[in-house]
């Protein structure tokens, strides 16, 4: 073939490629909203016997709290739930469906609106949540139930950020025309939706109350995955999927459960590390400079970071590998710690942390940004990220090491960079601090960028 013919050939290929392109994109602009899945950021769904969050394999550790979205209940409280139920290790908040007209035929638009943006707030904490459609005690009438069913794929066929929980009399045909009328929503019965729960007579709960009891079923019967009510499945594992109550008994159950064996293991600071001062003044060293004792990776993986020459050191991102936290909880006290981080360099020290989440929602997170020069705003080094802006970017030139301390005393905290006060605040006055945990984890951030730590000391208030 000549150039000539070869250009051509190029220009046409190029030209039905642009024109596909442009075809879609009228398609995407001018299709059905529910033609859109692609686009959902935070959808559930199940492929091949596994559950899905977005694009990620998701475990669902579920708490149910029957009356979380009706009337009593504000976004404070709401948002307070969800952190404390992170900090055990779960995942998922389970409600029963508010706004329902008394003959079933339409929900409440208001209670729709508050379910949208209640649901916003919980999947940027890395959550999700399972609606109860038919609670104990509902109306068993079919042509009640079916126009709940109708009424939903109608109104909320668009919110895909759910699992749809269907049981109680003719579950399993309730299921199926859910799943008929809104394809994409995610649905839970004991038969007819995506995730299969089994579903015997209500019993007493030893040591968590009452719920009905799921039946495990296996793998092999039913190719779906399935949710296990009232106790954790026996033998548990990483990938079963459960509901408890919301009782402080269920909630230390999950907590028990969710427990890596790293947390369970006996430590000791390395104190010899400290100066007299800092000894004779109570503080521990959270890293000794020589190993990890006393952390571990987030979320099942390994750390991203490794000590060389007295320094926690970023080493590099793998598919394995994430942030580094403590193994012990901590509430109130005094931390300090040194830091470098090099130019465009985004890294963080995250404070009271959950055991799962996003922990700068959750708990709260000291930016660090490779940001030298800068003016100070509210996701800049030493802020609180994306809530407090820093008082002065007090940050020294990239690669140099910088001294911080960070004091946390109940709803009181305070943050000096480099002899900077940063930020000094009650957060029980910020309405977005203040239904943050209390007591977590503290970890530093693999964000991806060279950054390294060195001499974490701590002392418990």
């Amino acid at each position: 073939m000549t150039n000539t013919c070869k250009h051509a050939a190029i220009q046409k290929r190029v030209a039905v490629i642009g024109l596909a392109l442009l075809a879609f994109a009228i398609g995407l602009a001018t299709a059905p909203v529910s033609a859109l899945w692609l686009l959902d950021d935070h959808q559930m769904r199940v492929r091949h016997g596994d559950v899905y969050r977005q694009r990620w394999e998701f475990t669902i550790r579920a708490v149910y709290t029957p009356d979380l979205f009706t009337a009593g209940w504000s976004e404070h409280d709401i948002v307070h739930k969800a952190n404390r139920v992170t900090a055990t290790g779960a995942n998922t908040l389970c409600f029963d469906l508010p706004g329902l007209s008394a003959d079933g035929s339409t929900l409440d638009p208001n209670s729709v609106d508050f379910i949208r943006e209640m649901m916003d707030l919980i999947t940027w904490r890395r959550m999700s949540a399972i609606v109860r459609i038919f609670p104990p005690g509902a109306n068993e009438d079919l042509a009640y139930r079916e126009s709940v069913i109708d009424a939903i794929a109608r109104e909320m066929r668009r919110e895909t950020n759910m699992v749809y929980w269907v049981e109680g009399p003719n579950a399993s045909h309730l299921a199926r025309r859910l799943k008929a009328a809104a394809p994409r929503l995610c649905v839970a019965a004991p038969s007819g939706g995506d995730i299969r729960v089994g579903v015997e007579e209500s019993s007493a709960d030893g040591e968590g109350g009452t719920l009905e009891r799921g039946v495990l079923l296996s793998r092999q019967e039913s190719n779906q995955p399935e949710i296990v009510l009232g106790e954790a499945p026996a033998p548990f594992t990483d990938q079963a999927h459960f509901l408890l109550l919301d009782t402080p008994v269920d909630l230390a159950r999950y907590d028990r459960l969710l427990m890596p064996e790293e947390e369970t293991l006996a430590w000791e600071p390395d104190n010899s590390v400290l100066s007299d001062e800092e000894r004779a003044e109570g503080f521990i060293a959270l890293f000794d400079g020589k190993t990890t004792d006393g952390w571990m990776g987030v979320d099942g993986y390994a750390p991203a970071f490794k000590v060389e020459e007295g320094e926690l050191r970023y080493i590099g991102r793998t598919a394995d590998a994430n942030d580094i936290r403590t193994t012990r909880r901590y509430s109130d006290f005094i931390l300090r710690l040194e830091f470098r981080i090099g130019a465009g360099g985004n890294s963080g020290i995250f404070l009271r942390a959950p055991r799962t989440g996003r922990f700068s929602k959750i708990g709260m997170e000291f930016q660090i940004l490779g940001d030298h020069g800068t003016a100070p705003n509210r996701n800049g080094t030493g802020s609180i990220y994306d809530v407090v802006a820093p008082s002065v970017n007090a940050s020294r030139p990239h690669g140099e090491w910088n001294e911080v301390e960070i004091t946390l005393n109940g709803p009181h905290g305070k943050a000096v960079l480099n002899g900077e006060v940063l930020w000094e605040l009650d957060f029980d006055a910020d309405p977005e601090l203040a239904p943050r945990l209390r007591e977590g984890f503290i970890a530093l951030q693999d964000h991806d960028h060279d950054v390294a730590f060195r001499n974490v000391r701590l002392k418990e208030l």
